[in-house]
């Protein structure tokens, strides 16, 4: 019972602390989360739902780059007021930009992206640096602590959870009829903004102690054994392909990249467990003497980690260079070669020594403002291009092979959804030309890059003024079929009651869903795949579903996930009121 005092106790001193250091980012996460608790179950909020919390959002991750900066450095008032002006106005920018986006007035949302992505990784990244260099450890010491309070934190926090998971079924139980999972979703937001994200500022700041000697034990004990049986389990699977000869399988790419991650955590706080991860603090000669005396310990394979991983790079090479080879650039492999050089670029660092591996966070940065930004090599224009380069397989040949025909059917179904491509393809292929493009994409409609694409189609609130008229009760319900299989039978849907959780009734939305589909995907828009206003037209005139004679099932909200090519319904969320005579 001491033991756990004295870790809530120290929790709470860690809170106020990072209070100290961030005063501005803790009161925003704050007014975040109570906002967010507070606006739950409130319905038809744009303005605080894509306005306010966002542009919040967005601060609380300038502010944290910005108290980070300034608190490693003395900075000056005058800066500092600068600095947060900057950050409030790109702050409004991208608040302002998904408000008007989600009302359909302004069509920003490819380019918002972007400059979420190059904002977030700047001030992200940006941020820990900064808080790297404040601590004046090694990298390999600097991550084994951080470990080790994130460790104590996610204890805290399980704890936490638990807690307050009890306290609301105790509450739901002794005073409230039913149980409801608003009061937990609220406690559980409440607990993850006032305790869980500070404590992240916290874990990443506090570094002055030694480690936990927990950490050290989960260390040695759980990921480096963990790491070598990994990379001994690839390098067997390498040795079976040598064997027999096989093709390497498609998710090695995957698993290699895990590795890596592993590798990295091992290798890294293994130097720092056994007192090598220090900034050039040691004398070389007697470190070497040391370990020369010293017998062999775990320390000395994971100094050999990083080149075992070396030939598993190739895996990476082969896997995702033949699916380039076969059909072309996409975002997704794009993102896949930046991740190789990403892990090379590492590796290099690192054995060049412990006070180069600081140089990876402006590296990152830098790659980051690359692959969103930069124009013509970003990932977007690269995989324009190389989908452009296999469509010109229609132009340059009359017959084509079964290969060509998939590049050319993956390509074109690229365009039609990536923004600029549809008026590309008007603009430069005549109507011949795209009709033999468009029968050779419905004839390979497994084809690679569009292949399992889903779109949102949604629309709610559309009887916020029901009529009640002749009935004696009326009881929210909701449906939500989001597991493998739920959506197969549509002729038996089983609606549960908002309060108690309990089935209230059984119907038939077979013929309702089928035609929402059909509209939806008729009318959907090309930027992001959600519906227009067609489909909340539709959707409100067949919203009212008799039962039988004395019971009425209203639909006030739908919400579907549909693969667009074959119109699968993948998982349906509906809301709506009960209405019994």
């Amino acid at each position: 019972m001491g033991n756990v005092r004295s870790l809530m106790d120290r929790s709470s001193r860690e809170i106020r602390e990072c209070f100290r250091r961030y005063p501005v980012t803790i009161l925003l996460v704050a007014a975040v989360t109570v906002l967010e608790a507070a606006i739950l179950d409130m319905k038809n909020q744009p303005m605080l739902e894509r306005g306010v919390l966002p542009f919040l959002f967005w601060l609380v991750i300038g502010m944290f780059f910005a108290e980070s900066y300034w608190y490693q450095r003395n900075i000056k008032i005058s800066r500092k007021g600068i600095l947060c002006f900057f950050l409030i106005l790109v702050s409004l920018r991208i608040a302002s930009g998904n408000y008007f986006y989600g009302k359909r007035e302004l069509q920003t949302g490819f380019w918002l992206t972007r400059l979420e992505m190059v904002y977030l990784s700047l001030m992200l990244l940006g941020a820990v640096y900064f808080c790297y260099r404040r601590s004046k450890d090694g990298f390999a010491e600097y991550v084994l602590k951080v470990f080790a309070n994130m460790i104590r934190i996610h204890i805290v926090y399980l704890a936490l959870l638990i807690g307050v998971g009890l306290i609301s079924a105790i509450i739901y139980t002794l005073f409230i009829r039913g149980y409801s999972f608003s009061l937990l979703e609220r406690l559980v937001i409440l607990v993850t903004g006032l305790y869980y994200v500070p404590s992240w500022l916290f874990a990443l700041t506090e570094t002055e102690s030694e480690a936990e000697r927990f950490a050290k034990i989960v260390v040695k004990g759980i990921v480096f054994p963990l790491a070598l049986i990994v990379y001994v389990i690839i390098y067997v699977y390498i040795l079976k392909i040598l064997v027999y000869q096989d093709i390497p399988s498609n998710q090695i790419y995957l698993i290699v990249t895990v590795a890596f991650l592993l590798g990295v955590a091992a290798w890294t706080m293994m130097e720092a467990v056994e007192g090598h991860g220090g900034r050039n603090e040691l004398d070389d000669e007697r470190e070497k003497q040391e370990k020369h005396q010293e017998p062999l310990k775990m320390v000395r394979i994971a100094e050999r980690l990083p080149w075992l991983f070396i030939p598993l790079i190739f895996l990476q090479i082969y896997s995702v260079g033949i699916r380039i080879w076969q059909f072309g650039v996409t975002p997704q492999r794009y993102f896949g070669i930046i991740w190789l050089v990403v892990e090379m670029i590492y590796l290099c660092l690192y054995f060049r020594g412990p006070e180069k591996m600081q140089k990876i966070f402006p590296v990152c940065i830098v790659i980051s403002g690359i692959i969103w930004a930069m124009p013509g090599v970003n990932a977007y224009d690269m995989s324009f291009y190389s989908q452009i380069h296999n469509l010109e397989l229609v132009r340059a040949k009359d017959d084509l092979n079964t290969a060509e025909k998939e590049k050319v059917s993956g390509a074109y179904r690229y365009l039609t959804e990536a923004v600029g491509g549809e008026s590309y393809l008007k603009e430069n292929y005549t109507t011949g030309q795209l009709e033999k493009v468009e029968k050779i994409a419905g004839e390979n409609k497994t084809g690679d890059v569009a292949a399992g694409e889903t779109v949102l189609i949604y629309t709610e609130y559309m009887n916020q003024n029901l009529d009640i008229r002749g009935y004696s009760s009326l009881q929210r319900v909701t449906c939500d079929l989001s597991g493998a299989g739920e959506t197969e039978d549509l002729m038996q849907i089983k609606l549960t009651e908002n309060s108690s959780g309990s089935v209230i009734g059984v119907v038939n939305l077979e013929n309702f869903i089928s035609q929402c589909v059909e509209v939806g995907i008729h009318n959907l828009k090309d930027e992001d795949g959600e519906a227009t206003t067609e489909i909340t037209a539709f959707a409100a005139e067949q919203s009212r579903i008799a039962i039988d004679d004395n019971t009425l099932f209203v639909i006030d909200t739908v919400s579907m996930e549909v693969e667009k090519n074959t119109k699968q319904v993948q998982a349906i969320y509906i809301e709506g009121y009960w209405l019994t005579k």
